[in-house]
């Protein structure tokens, strides 16, 4: 399993034949008495069990990506309910499978062997939903920018046509086309920056949410909000500019 032994000893066939009154704990586990190595000779008690000795800590592992690592006990036992064999081979993991379970029938052929998979199937299982919520929020997260995108343009470049004639009459008055582009764009980007606010709040809301459905994922606010600003403050002005070129032909006479 690729285990640390952190401070003290691992398990001695002294501790089986001892009925196996030691235990070794996780790293989380050890915190509770301040250093790892602290915990090392201490005595850990459960409800209906005699006290066991801590003999060693290792680093703590993480057996489900979806979850947090937890404060664990290792203890011997000479009849267990159930076994979880973990074998690591050399080569495709798939191939070892028929190998492993007859090794395990040799010792005992009543012994049953079942949900038998590869770690990459198993991590494939365990991911299944986090994946599936991930590609939900891409997805509609991209369609949300594209009509974003679309309606933005749309919207700013009718309402720089509407304006065709305030525009010429600013220019018979003298102002030239440069500028009066300059002020229509001035002025699209404030009411752009004046939706932003409630759309950066609303991202912040969003995000949270998603993070209650897939565990420990980034909301990603900060980055996530300045694309999204900055994608439609681009599209703001290019649509203004666009509609604004039409400006210097104007017939003003």
């Amino acid at each position: 399993m690729g285990g640390l032994l952190l401070a003290g000893r691992d398990f001695s066939d002294q501790d089986i034949e001892n009925s196996g009154s030691v235990a070794i704990v996780n790293d989380r586990f050890a915190r509770s008495f301040g250093e790892p190595s602290a915990a090392v000779g201490r005595f850990v008690t459960a409800e209906r069990r005699p006290p066991r000795k801590i003999v060693g800590v290792v680093r703590a592992m993480r057996y489900d990506p979806s979850s947090d690592v937890e404060p664990e006990v290792f203890t011997l036992s000479r009849s267990p309910n159930a076994w979880t064999i973990v074998a690591r081979v050399s080569g495709n993991a798939r191939d070892r499978i028929a190998a492993i379970r007859d090794a395990v029938q040799s010792v005992d052929r009543k012994l049953p062997v079942f949900n038998v998979k590869t770690m990459e199937e198993r991590l494939d299982d365990t991911l299944a939903r986090p994946k599936f919520y991930t590609t939900a929020v891409m997805f509609f997260g991209g369609l949300a920018l594209l009509l974003v995108v679309i309606g933005v343009y749309g919207v700013v470049s009718y309402a720089v046509v509407q304006r065709t004639r305030e525009m010429g009459i600013r220019l018979a008055l003298g102002m030239t086309p440069g500028r009066l582009r300059v002020g229509v764009l001035r002025q699209g980007l404030i009411t752009v920056a004046v939706g932003v606010v409630p759309g950066v709040w609303g991202a912040i809301a969003g995000g949270r949410y998603l993070q209650t459905l897939v565990h420990g994922a980034d909301a990603g606010i900060v980055m996530t909000s300045a694309v999204a600003v900055v994608i439609t403050t681009a599209t703001a002005a290019a649509a203004m500019w666009s509609a604004t070129r039409h400006i210097a032909r104007l017939d003003i006479v």
